[in-house]
């Protein structure tokens, strides 16, 4: 008999998009900060199994850049069904104090994200 190796193959359907206002300006330290805490809430909004198998697929995040407050508005509100989360500044540093600046989709399937942020682009 011959040897046989094994790969475990990983299929990545999970994923978190993360949507940081490209209208204001941001230090990257900030922006990094506030993405940070937006992905913890909306993974906080997603029930533990969800979490479970997003972390097993590696955790994907994107992070996408969205025109204007009210385009991130509009896709987090619309993508309601799924774990969403919107942050805004505590005015300390950078912003005004209740400057909307970032928010988070998912964990949730590839797929199901996309219907909401498949036309933005990448945040560079």
């Amino acid at each position: 008999m011959g040897k046989f190796n094994v790969c475990r193959v990983i299929v990545l359907n999970m994923k978190q998009v993360i949507l940081i206002r490209e209208d204001i300006d941001m230090s990257v330290g900030k922006t990094v900060a506030q993405g940070s805490h937006v992905s913890v809430i909306a993974s906080r909004q997603a029930d533990e199994d969800t979490v479970e198998e997003w972390i097993e697929e590696g955790g994907k995040k994107i992070v996408l850049r969205v025109p204007s407050k009210q385009e991130l508005e509009s896709i987090v509100n619309q993508a309601s069904e799924l774990p969403t989360a919107k942050i805004e500044d505590l005015g300390y540093t950078e912003l005004d104090a209740g400057t909307l600046t970032a928010g988070a989709i998912g964990p949730a399937s590839e797929n199901r994200i996309d219907e909401f942020t498949s036309h933005l682009q990448l945040y560079q």
